[in-house]
């Protein structure tokens, strides 16, 4: 494993102080962790597993945080990834622009919807990262009431092209596709440049190479 820094912030939304427990591995990040307290300009010393800090009533603090190695993250949700058509000016479907949806049903409350129909109307993990590159599984979670369909890229190379259908718009399902991952960073791209694409909950990861 490689060794990282990540940025991150911890919100506070309710009207009273509130301690909150930040778990390391919820950022991918193990062994001994250096904290710098960005608005307070001091290092903070190094942790192990998890930070507890206290948050003023509607206050942030922000972090920055430096590790001895960096996990594989498993899961990204579609709410994280890129859609290249995005816009909140006009109206999204007229337009053939994806947008971000709350769902109760999906992982996090949140999903991707409205994609397809066009070429940039697509939707991109960009810095999915591999440890050491080999093949996976790659598992989308999806959502579609009729058959749909969507092509997959990995680094520009096309996977392939697959037709779906979860039930109904409230079922999630799962399509699992095996890919091939580089040693670092990697972009995975789902698109339908003709016609209409299930709406998207996560994907998730798994190395069969171990």
């Amino acid at each position: 494993m490689n060794s990282a820094k990540r940025a991150f912030a911890v919100y506070n939304p309710n009207g009273s102080e509130k301690i909150t427990i930040v778990r390391f591995d919820d950022l991918c990040l193990s062994g001994s962790i250096r904290l710098r307290d960005v608005f307070e300009q001091k290092d903070l010393g190094s942790f192990v597993h998890e930070f507890h800090v206290s948050v003023p009533a509607h206050g942030t603090r922000i972090y920055l945080a430096e590790a001895d190695f960096r996990m594989e993250r498993k899961r990204y949700e579609a709410e994280t990834a890129y859609i290249s058509n995005y816009q909140e000016l006009r109206n999204n479907q007229a337009e053939c622009s994806g947008i971000y949806e709350y769902a109760d049903n999906c992982s996090c409350g949140m999903k991707a919807s409205w994609l397809g129909r066009s070429e940039s109307n697509d939707l991109i993990w960009r810095n999915v990262y591999s440890d050491k590159g080999g093949e996976y599984t790659l598992s989308i979670a999806y959502i579609s009431g009729e058959t749909r369909g969507f092509s997959a890229e990995v680094n520009g190379e096309s996977i392939g092209t697959y037709n779906v259908y979860s039930g109904n718009w409230k079922e999630v399902a799962i399509q699992s596709i095996k890919i091939k991952l580089q040693k670092g960073t990697n972009t995975i791209r789902l698109f339908n440049s003709s016609d209409n694409m299930p709406d998207i909950d996560y994907i998730e990861l798994s190395d069969i190479t171990l």
